[in-house]
């Protein structure tokens, strides 16, 4: 599947707004010190290749804790900015709808054709990534 395809899937719609800030759960385990590994940017085959998010209105603290009551465990909350994941060439997705969650999008990198380039992009999303909230 590619990104195109992905967004023809009814409901899908591209987040445009560059200013906008998704909100990214960071496992304990992908954790480095104080910072997040790559590995927490980085979708795998069994997720589809698309990064799981929240849209910037659900707040830090409460996409963590909404993780938490799932429950999954998270290190804390990191903000990409749309822009930012444009730059990584992982364009950023509203796909609640779809996928059943509220204010769900996803980063797609299902057009990055290589464990290389999808290593890369997650670099570079985790280098862009600030920290929102931590798990106290």
């Amino acid at each position: 599947m590619t990104t195109d395809e992905y967004l023809a899937i009814d409901g899908n719609t591209l987040i445009d707004d560059p200013d906008e800030t998704l909100l990214r759960q960071v496992h304990p385990l992908q954790m480095d010190g104080d910072e997040p590994t790559t590995a927490a940017f980085l979708p795998s085959q069994n997720h589809n290749f698309l990064l799981s998010t929240k849209r910037e209105r659900v707040g830090p603290r409460e996409a963590c804790e909404a993780h938490q009551q799932i429950p999954l465990e998270t290190a804390g909350t990191w903000g990409v900015r749309v822009s930012d994941a444009a730059d990584a060439s992982t364009p950023a997705i509203d796909d609640a709808a779809h996928t059943g969650q509220v204010d769900h999008a996803s980063l797609s990198f299902l057009d990055l054709p290589t464990p290389g380039r999808r290593r890369q992009s997650a670099r570079k999303l985790r280098d862009a990534a600030r920290c929102l909230y931590r798990v106290p």
